[in-house]
């Protein structure tokens, strides 16, 4: 286990990524926004996310949901 202690320096979710990558190995990396879940419609998305992953053709793979289906989404959002 390696522990980085950043309270001196807010890193953000991809500050975070950069620090860690080094350390996460060669596979995929799944980032979520754990402030709010969705609730699936149309299928799990992160099932589909991952059966659309293509390394070959692609760096970066998106799930948008809609802020309507999400739980604990409390912000005038679109998404």
């Amino acid at each position: 286990m390696i522990v980085s202690d950043e309270r001196d320096k807010l890193l953000d979710q991809g500050g975070g990524i950069m620090k860690a990558w080094p350390h996460l190995g060669d596979g995929p990396i799944l980032v979520c926004n754990t402030d709010a879940v969705w609730i699936p419609s149309g299928g799990w998305s992160l099932r589909r996310l991952f059966e659309a992953w293509d390394p070959a053709r692609m760096d970066v793979a998106l799930v948008v949901a809609a802020g309507a289906n999400a739980v604990g989404v409390d912000w005038p959002g679109d998404f």
